[in-house]
């Protein structure tokens, strides 16, 4: 499906409306430093290529569209294409075929397949040599054994950022979480001396749009080279089979979107390279390389190398995220088996539940919790009036499946400043047949000060009688906001805790039913039988 007219986004018209609807994957451009030739993959018949194709020596490049690829490269070269492209059953990122010369210049050939096409792009290589093999084997080895030693995220991401520095020369390498909010945080950085630090800084969910974590989703890594290029178009502009743009989401030298190339001159940026992180498939977070005193291009071997430290970094941090929490799930783990140990012993699951000894609150760090059971509300620690756990069971009842949190319930939920105050956290899970049937944990405000890169309220430009209109931060002078109604965020740890709980307590509660029914049919079955002995 194409970018509609209105969706092809510039600078004066990047609004609130369209820039979460932007595609950004239909550009129909790349960067100057490759050139793509796109083909049909049952013929290698090209269908379209970038105007600089004339680059390649094979003639003008409005001539390329109709012609075999067979007719223009090698035997050897060709044949290594098709062998490559043999290997693609699905879309996936470009994958490096080999080194040719082409035009009087050594060209890195990349490929891939989407959307039913076939995808080249002829990268030019930089005319100084690159790191020697050894040496970056090296730096990746020991960059791997430093990762290993620290014992949690934030060290490890400290050191994640220095090895991927001393790698690839950048002047600035950040590491950026993201938080449930859309918003993220730098959480480690590694920056050349003279140069403004980044560290402990947060930037708004509109800094980085929903296309683009699309984007940073499909691939490991993403470059721009020169944040001054000039796009180069592909011709024809429309793909005389698909009849519509080509989707150029895995296309490696993708032009960018005029949102991100005016946010980054703003910082003051030349080049830039992304690496993504993701944990348990999702996208968990990105490390952010800069370049400030001049467009900086890499070689395909040192990229391979990053590339290669991302996916590590990913597997690496998830298991220190883990054991910076083991002793906790340890403790969570042994609170749930002596609570549905307890859920056997007792008639009344409100009263297995709320033991002096061992209770829901005991087991799990919060400041108050909840059992409603029908009208019956069972209150341990600090927690809002019965009314209001009522009201709040209610509003949340159709949001829980099994389990629901939040941890800026202000925002879900009407309360008032006394409510708020006990319940900015909630985290609860279904425990019974009816909707509001809930074990419900609360956590307090937590007031914290916020240090924005910029006012986060200055991203968007509301002109009297206009659109309200997105503005790429202009200025990342630190702006200092105090955050309100948010608690402490809820661990996975935590939530899978209650998940669990529920699905036990469920359990517990189908298996009475089941007895129940089977004591009320022996008792029908023996009152029958008394009658009968009574009759005879």
């Amino acid at each position: 499906m194409s970018a509609p007219a209105e969706q092809r986004i510039t600078s004066e018209n990047v609004d609130l409306t369209n820039c979460d609807r932007e595609q950004i994957q239909f550009s129909n451009a790349i960067q100057p430093h490759c050139v793509l030739i796109v083909m049909d993959p049952a013929t290698y018949r090209i269908l379209q290529v970038s105007a600089n194709a004339d680059e390649l020596g094979f003639g003008a490049a409005r001539d390329l569209p109709g012609q075999l690829l067979q007719d223009l490269f090698t035997r050897s070269d060709y044949q290594r294409i098709r062998d490559a492209a043999s290997k693609f059953r699905h879309p996936a990122p470009p994958l490096h075929v080999c080194a040719t010369m082409l035009g009087g210049q050594t060209r890195d050939l990349l490929i891939h397949v989407n959307g039913g096409f076939l995808f080249l792009e002829l990268e030019r290589q930089d005319s100084h040599p690159g790191p020697a093999q050894k040496e970056l084997y090296d730096e990746l080895r020991n960059g791997i054994a430093q990762l290993n030693a620290s014992t949690s995220v934030v060290g490890f991401l400290d050191q994640a950022v220095h090895v991927i520095a001393r790698c690839t020369g950048f002047e600035r390498v950040m590491a950026y979480r993201f938080h449930n909010d859309g918003s993220g945080e730098v959480v480690a950085e590694a920056v050349h001396e003279g140069l403004e630090r980044y560290l402990g800084l947060h930037y708004p969910a509109a800094d980085i749009l929903q296309p683009a974590r699309r984007l940073f989703a499909l691939t490991w890594l993403r470059h721009l080279p020169d944040v001054n290029y000039r796009p180069v178009p592909l011709i024809p502009e429309i793909n005389p089979i698909a009849n519509d743009l080509a989707d150029l989401s895995y296309v490696f030298s993708r032009s960018v979107s005029v949102m991100y190339t005016e946010y980054l001159r703003n910082m003051g940026v030349q080049a830039t390279m992304v690496l993504t992180l993701f944990k348990g498939g999702e996208l968990w977070g990105l490390i952010s390389c800069m370049h400030h005193s001049a467009p900086r291009r890499l070689p395909i071997e040192v990229r391979a190398i990053c590339e290669m430290l991302a996916q590590t970094s990913s597997l690496l941090m998830s298991a220190k995220e883990d054991a910076e929490f083991a002793k906790y799930r340890e403790a969570l783990s042994r609170s749930l088996e002596a609570l549905v140990h307890q859920l056997g012993l007792r008639t009344s699951i409100a009263e297995a539940l709320s033991d002096p000894q061992l209770n829901i609150l005991t087991a799990i760090h919060a400041s108050g919790a909840a059992v409603v059971l029908g009208e019956t509300i069972t209150l341990l620690g600090k927690t809002p009036s019965q009314t209001a756990v009522q009201a709040i069971a209610t509003a949340i009842a159709p949001k829980v499946q099994l389990s629901w949190s939040s941890d800026l319930a202000t925002r879900d939920l009407e309360m008032d400043d006394e409510t708020a105050s006990r319940a900015s956290g909630i985290l609860a899970t279904r425990i019974g047949q009816f909707d509001t049937d809930l074990v419900i944990w609360f956590r307090p405000e937590y007031r914290q000060t916020v240090a924005w890169a910029g006012d986060p309220e200055k991203l968007v430009i509301r002109a009297p009688g206009r659109e309200a209109r997105l503005n790429p931060n202009g200025s990342f002078d630190v702006w200092r906001t105090e955050v309100r109604g948010r608690s402490e965020p809820w661990l996975e740890c935590e939530l899978d805790f209650a998940s669990r709980l529920g699905r036990a307590i469920l359990d517990v509660v189908v298996h009475r039913s089941r007895e129940m029914a089977r004591l009320n049919q022996d008792l029908s079955r023996s009152n029958r039988e008394l009658e009968e002995f009574v009759y005879t």
